[in-house]
């Protein structure tokens, strides 16, 4: 919807990054498949079948390696999409939480 210039409710963390007065910092990314957290500095991708990579200085020359899930902006960005879907899942944004029982496996 920032892509389009158009007002919208976001139930997700962060801003939209498009808009000439945005703050630098934190950014969440995805797409069908990938999910990405970038810093301001550097950027961690969590992929399909457990592929973590992380890219440092993604804003310069932007060197990709390996990662692992111990590795802090990781850590981060699984909180960040781990704490979206619990919230999303129990419904806490629209102000009918279901009960744990009811939260689907």
């Amino acid at each position: 919807m920032g892509l389009l210039n158009m007002d919208y409710t976001s139930t997700f963390f962060g801003h939209n990054l498009l808009r000439p007065e945005a703050a630098p910092g934190r950014a969440l990314i995805g797409n069908y498949q990938h999910l990405g957290l970038f810093d301001g500095q550097n950027l961690a991708i969590l992929s399909p079948r457990g592929l973590i990579r992380r890219h440092d200085d993604a804003t310069g020359l932007s060197v990709e390696r390996t990662a692992d899930a111990n590795d802090p902006l990781v850590r981060r960005a699984i909180a960040y999409y781990e704490g979206q879907a619990t919230t999303t899942v129990i419904n806490c944004w629209h102000g009918t939480p279901r009960t744990p029982a009811a939260i689907p496996r």
